[in-house]
């Protein structure tokens, strides 16, 4: 059902859908040539990183993200965002 599993501390055992939320998942990913583009498990959020001097990463202000950063731009508050893609020359 797409929740992440997680292993509990005191046993061995794992526990179906305990979600750590101050971790993020990933649902999707994408490689351009100079890029890469995450989503989220949220379905919301939209993490970038790589070259981004022609706006491909929604961050119009940087030329090169070396860190994950969200991008504003591509994410949504809905969280209906199915799946990112990521091309070269695009």
């Amino acid at each position: 059902d797409g929740k992440p599993l997680s292993v509990t501390q005191s046993s061995s055992s794992v526990e179906s859908g305990a979600v750590d939320s101050s971790r993020r998942w990933i649902r999707d990913v994408a490689l351009g040539g100079d890029h890469t583009v995450l989503l989220s498990s949220n379905r919301k959020d939209v993490i970038v990183f790589g070259k981004g001097g022609e706006n491909q990463l929604g961050l119009s202000s940087k030329p090169w993200v070396s860190s994950p950063a969200k991008s504003k731009v591509l994410s949504s508050a809905s969280g209906n965002i199915s799946a990112v893609c990521a091309f070269r020359n695009c």
